[in-house]
């Protein structure tokens, strides 16, 4: 989520560029002549120009007329003066003098300050870690209409439960403000929640819904959630045709016992069928087996089966060329359901256009499938064999989950007794594992957004992706802080 909050740390810091300036690119003499004199907010129209003006953009000049305005008392002034110093802008880096001047602008009730200086508590640079100081903040700066971060961080600290234990009934209600305003990362927070303590189809429909408003604010994680609720909602809720799907899945049954026998006889491997492979709905575009893997094709007439079956086998190829220590992970998926738009499906949104979802179902069972929901006539081949990489991490926690929970059961029973410390961290890492598949925990699911974002790294450079997006991809780990994790 941290993509999210730079973003909008970038929209509290960028104030309107002063008047009166220009069209040359330079100062009018009477802004210069005010300045000179000491006037606080022709100081701070300095500064501005020097920051803001991209044509005469000079940091060492915008941070040294920021330093006069925030010693002569204006607040904006001490706010930015404080950032320039706290992240070495136009200048080396002064934490405790940055810190100072937050201080100091907090004092005179500036918004900005005080939501610096929050992140600062929260984060403990330059001050003690304070988690409950950094609330105190946040809520100051909270006041001011044009903010929604604030409310966003709130959401964290209660969703992280550094404060005690986690409160998402809280963090729901901070998330909400913060969404309310505008913010993207706040609604896909919320939706977790919401998808995580839903208890009806109503209520994954109205996280659903929150996923999507979230989605067409940019976040595109959120596409995956609508995904996520609507395989949940298909695999769950009855259809028209139920009757007639179990009539269907009936005359399967008997017709796989039929090809067994027969195949018995003649010594041959039968033809797995969506009944073998435990398909929830019927899917009638064929089944192919390639590599160890199961691809099965829409049911949908308007479908292009054979292109879906083309391009997973050259994925699945693209994949097997990995080294071994990256191919590990998609050689745990051993089935890929194609989903694609169709006039036949309830819905044609947003999610159509996501390229693989692991689907964990309510039974939890390994190997769960991938769900192709993207219609592969209009998908880069290269994604889909990223899909495959990336969803084989996922594979790859969940059955870490289940073989856990399953050393945990035994030790519980007796028949198995695990050492101390081997417990302690076994039990730690599947508290971890649940918290971030139930979206329970904040620093649980960045842990394994982390790993996944640093494996995408990884398989990057083993596919030679374009060195520009590989840059941005390292980039945003720093920002995240994955790098430490």
């Amino acid at each position: 989520m941290r993509r999210y909050i730079a973003a909008v740390l970038v929209s509290l810091t960028a104030l309107a560029a002063p008047a009166g300036v220009n069209a040359a690119g330079t100062p009018p003499p009477a802004l210069v002549s005010a300045a000179e004199a000491g006037a606080p907010d022709a100081l701070f129209d300095m500064g501005e120009f020097y920051f803001r003006d991209p044509a005469t953009k000079d940091l060492e000049k915008a941070r040294d007329w920021y330093l006069k305005a925030a010693n002569a008392g204006h607040p904006k002034g001490q706010a930015i003066a404080g950032y320039f110093l706290v992240n070495g802008v136009g200048g080396p880096a002064d934490l405790a003098g940055g810190v100072a001047w937050y201080q100091k602008a907090v004092e005179l009730g500036q918004h900005m300050a005080e939501y610096n200086l929050g992140l600062m508590y929260e984060r403990g640079r330059g001050v003690p870690k304070d988690f409950m100081r950094a609330v105190e903040l946040y809520k100051a700066a909270a006041k001011d209409p044009r903010y929604n971060l604030p409310q966003y961080r709130i959401g964290r600290i209660h969703a992280a439960g550094v404060l005690g234990k986690p409160d998402l009934n809280a963090a729901a209600d901070w998330y909400g403000q913060a969404a309310t305003r505008g913010h993207a990362g706040a609604r896909y927070e919320l939706a977790r929640i919401l998808e995580a303590g839903a208890r009806s189809a109503q209520e994954l429909k109205i996280a659903r819904d929150m996923y999507a408003r979230a989605a067409e604010a940019g976040v595109d994680a959120a596409k995956e959630g609508m995904a996520r609720i609507d395989t949940t909602l298909m695999l769950t809720t009855p259809t028209p045709d139920a009757a007639k799907d179990a009539a269907k899945a009936e005359t399967a049954a008997k017709a796989e016992a039929a090809a067994k026998a027969r195949a018995a006889a003649k010594t041959e491997a039968p033809q797995p069928t969506a009944k073998t492979l435990n398909v929830g709905f019927p899917y009638e575009g064929g089944v192919v087996e390639y590599k160890g893997r199961f691809l099965i094709g829409s049911s949908y007439p308007e479908a292009d089966n054979d292109e879906f079956f083309k391009w997973m086998k050259w994925a699945i190829d693209r994949t097997e060329e990995l080294p071994e220590e990256l191919r590990a992970y998609p050689r745990l998926i051993k089935e890929i359901r194609y989903n694609p738009p169709s006039k036949q499906r309830a819905r044609n949104d947003a999610y159509t256009n996501i390229v693989g979802v692991y689907t964990v179902g309510r039974n939890d069972r390994f190997p769960a499938p991938i769900i192709i929901y993207q219609d592969v006539k209009w998908g880069a081949p290269i994604y889909f064999a990223y899909s495959l990489a990336g969803n084989g991490l996922r594979a790859h926690n969940h059955k870490r989950r289940l073989d856990i929970g399953a050393r945990l059961g035994r030790h519980a029973r007796g028949t198995e007794k695990l050492p101390p410390t081997k417990l302690q961290a076994l039990t730690k890492e599947h508290r971890q594992l649940v918290a971030a598949l139930k979206k329970t925990d904040q620093e649980s699911m960045e842990i394994y957004e982390c790993r996944a974002m640093k494996f995408e790294y990884e398989l990057m450079k083993a596919w030679e992706e374009d060195p520009r997006r590989k840059d941005a991809r390292a980039r945003e780990l720093s920002n995240w802080g994955c790098w430490d994790r």
